[in-house]
């Protein structure tokens, strides 16, 4: 006899995990081509690039497969460069989400994959709408501030990933992490002795918790196959070296099977969740740590 489950839980499906497994975070440092890698994903593909990304050069305009939105400078400046005033955050935030739910939900046409470029420049929108506009400006702000900005960011990040479109991905830079937090009286000089690696760039403890928001995190890093052969890009799939926050969530049956590294293209990632990838000679070690950026 069948036991009645409780109404806030449910029963995996294979419909429901394979659309898990198509939830993508792409995490790498300066000029790694994580927008360029986008274009791989399946078409039709929207692409939103969120305030302050500037990877959209890397994007066609005359694609058919490809519509990408891209967000209006609103930061005014005087003639020396001086900020004066720019659009309030929660106006951008809802205009984010607004265009965000209409692409979802086919307002623009069919979409079969929803890519929203450059994470690490929406967060501080957030947190700037938390603290009541005292971010941007420069002011001190409260620890409960980046409480209350985490959890409006990660019900954004939620909502588009438990949508029904096909394929998501998400972009980030990179940045070193401490592996630890300082300890109670523990001095700077000591603590900038402990070892850092990559993780995405968010701020504190989000920049290791997102990493369980997704069944993949890629790491992008630029290889040549050979000495002197013009570079191409890849995605590192197993923490290794410098790059630490990445992974992937698979049955153990295919974990075994997850290669180091892979070129960096959907259809071959798509390869590698179903176990039917044959890796070829790798090119490349991966990145060391730098400072954050990239497209």
């Amino acid at each position: 006899m069948a036991t009645q489950l409780d109404p806030l839980f449910t029963t995996p499906t294979l419909e429901a995990q394979a659309i898990r497994r198509t939830r993508i975070l792409i995490s790498g440092g300066p000029g790694t081509w994580k927008t360029g890698s986008l274009l791989t994903t399946p078409a039709p593909r929207h692409i939103l690039s969120f305030p302050g990304e500037k990877g959209y050069d890397t994007l066609p305009v005359d694609d058919p497969e490809t519509l990408s939105y891209i967000f209006k400078e609103d930061l005014v400046v005087d003639a020396l460069g001086t900020p004066k005033s720019r659009t309030p955050s929660a106006q951008v935030l809802n205009s984010v989400k607004s265009l965000t739910v209409k692409i979802l939900a086919g307002h623009y046409g069919q979409v079969h994959t929803f890519c929203g470029d450059g994470l690490h420049k929406l967060y501080p929108y957030f947190l700037d709408d938390a603290s009541g506009g005292k971010f941007f400006q420069g002011e001190e702000i409260e620890g409960r501030d980046y409480g209350n900005a985490t959890i409006a960011f990660m019900t954004y990040v939620t909502m588009v990933c438990q949508s029904q479109v096909p394929v998501v991905v998400f972009t980030v830079w990179d940045a070193p992490e401490k592996d630890r937090p300082v300890k109670p009286g523990e001095t700077s000089q000591t603590y900038k002795l402990v070892d850092s690696h990559l993780y995405p760039d968010l701020p504190g403890k989000l920049a290791k918790r997102i990493l369980g928001e997704f069944s993949v995190v890629c790491g992008a890093y630029l290889a040549a196959p050979k000495p002197g052969e013009k570079p191409i890009g890849m995605w590192r799939l197993r923490p290794a070296g410098e790059t630490w926050g990445v992974g992937v969530k698979v049955p153990p049956s295919i974990a075994n099977k997850i290669p180091d590294t892979i070129p960096a293209s959907y259809p071959i990632l798509e390869k590698v969740l179903a176990g039917q990838y044959q890796a070829p000679t790798q090119p490349g070690p991966g990145p060391k740590p730098t400072a954050a950026g990239g497209k």
